[in-house]
């Protein structure tokens, strides 16, 4: 794992415009690599409420352990690491067991499997926008149960993974962001238009502690999640066991079907990857924190590689390569394609067809799916805290997902750093796996050109635009 740019810290002046002495610049870049390798307690915060020691259904409501004292330009393990904690925290207690209002039970996280999870109970956006549902015949009977109809990325290419099967995705808000949009009027084209006339500016809720010591009292911010997810074989204990499961249905409208008509396809899905974002008032979340999850037999990590904050100009000439693949199953990467294109497809016109595997007509050669490789390298750091998470989530099903990074406004806006954000680069390969090649390949870049139907800034949610 590299360790190129591990650090670039400038003291906070009260006037910008002040250049910072490049002796001080050295002396900072000393004490951070200093302090990098003391033993970091926060790691092992798994719970943001006492006791600390143990996993909880306690959603963090802020980032209090961040220091905002100094401008971070790139990765460092003591201004990284509060943000990694906070991203694991949020996963395990949005995948938390649930009743049936939605409230985490009183039993461990890995217990309770056939039980929903907390983000489950959190609308879709056609339930908030009015939306015309998929499909009235996959109207599932309860929160266990996915629907969804989603299986092109924002890209607008589709994901075909190793069984050559369609991954699909499903996209979720949570209740602060759900009335914070309804309040507003922002769910309707004519509230959008009547917020814009009366010069009001969006500005979802940030979660905050009344006080920031104890961490009590305060409220949840506003939360907005997408999930990746494996059709799996019902018979399968393996794959049962390998992956959180849910029983689902797959709405397929007549145009992406290859026999011409709708279909609704009752399937048992697997999780592969989740992205969480998360408003909060400290912890430089004013811009939301960023978390992105993947199961860690995703895909293989690329030989060419480049660290997450790497600045140069041309990224992965040629593609990523994947010559030392270890020798293990990978859902979305297949060893024995030797001459396969990673991280890209050719086929326009997608269709499903009746029967498993459902993209059987676009594999390639008529036997491999979408190659794909990881092209960016997991911080050294946050590695290291996954090691510690996994291990206290091991017996579930949990410990087999891995935090890629966690993405926050570090500074302002610079030529090398366009959002000031920090990692510059981060994609999840089963959300964005064609936009790892792109200097928009980062969530705060992508997220800040959402807008409303009006053209009105919309606070980095694209959901807004989703108004009828």
């Amino acid at each position: 794992m590299s360790n190129c740019g591990v650090t670039t810290l400038l003291a906070r002046s009260p006037d910008p415009r002040l250049v910072t002495p490049r002796w001080l610049v050295v002396l900072i870049f000393l004490l951070a690599s200093f302090t990098a390798v003391a033993e970091d307690p926060i790691s092992s915060r798994f719970c943001d409420v006492p006791p600390y020691d143990s996993l909880c259904s306690v959603l963090p409501q802020d980032n209090t352990d961040f220091d905002a004292s100094f401008i971070y330009h790139s990765l460092e393990k003591n201004a990284q690491n509060p943000f990694d904690v906070f991203s694991w925290q949020t996963f395990v207690t949005l995948n938390w067991p649930a009743d049936s209002d939605g409230d985490p039970v009183d039993k461990p996280i890995g217990s309770r499997p056939a039980l929903p999870r907390v983000w489950q109970f959190y609308k879709q956006p056609a339930q908030v926008f009015a939306l015309t549902q998929v499909s009235e015949a996959c109207a599932p009977a309860s929160p266990s149960t996915l629907i969804t109809g989603q299986f092109l990325q924002s890209s607008g290419k589709p994901l075909i993974d190793r069984d050559l099967n369609f991954v699909v995705f499903d996209t979720r808000m949570n209740g602060q962001s759900e009335l914070y949009i309804v309040r507003n009027g922002l769910h309707t084209l004519a509230g959008q238009r009547k917020f814009t006339q009366a010069g009001k500016v969006i500005d979802f809720n940030r979660g905050y502690y009344e006080n920031k010591a104890n961490r009590t009292g305060g409220a949840p911010g506003a939360i907005e999640l997408k999930t990746a997810w494996k059709i799996i074989d019902r018979e399968s204990e393996k794959e049962r066991d390998s992956y959180y499961v849910i029983d689902g249905f797959i709405a397929v409208p007549a145009a992406s079907s290859v026999m011409g008509r709708a279909m609704c396809i009752e399937v048992r899905l697997g999780l592969i990857g989740m992205h969480i974002m998360h408003r909060t008032s400290s912890g430089n979340g004013g811009d939301w924190i960023w978390s992105t999850f993947e199961h860690v037999d995703a895909a293989p990590i690329a030989s060419n590689a480049l660290n997450p904050n790497n600045i140069l100009g041309e990224l992965f000439a040629g593609g990523c390569r994947a010559e030392n693949a270890v020798a293990q199953r990978y859902i979305l990467f297949n060893q024995d394609c030797e001459d396969c294109i990673t991280n890209t497809i050719k086929v326009e016109n997608w269709k499903w067809s009746e029967r498993k595997p459902y993209a059987q007509q676009h594999a390639i050669d008529g036997r491999f799916g979408t190659q794909v490789v990881r092209c960016w390298e997991i911080f050294e750091s946050t590695a290291n805290v996954n090691d510690i998470w996994r291990a206290k989530l091991n017996g579930t099903v949990w410990s087999n997902y891995q935090l890629i990074s966690t993405q926050w406004r570090g500074a302002a806006k610079s030529a090398v750093f366009p959002n000031g954000e920090v990692p510059r680069y981060l994609t999840n390969v089963t959300l964005e796996t064609y936009d790892q090649y792109s200097h928009d390949g980062t969530c705060i870049g992508c997220h800040a050109k959402a807008v409303t139907l009006t053209g009105q800034d919309a606070n980095f949610s694209f959901f807004l635009s989703k108004a009828k």
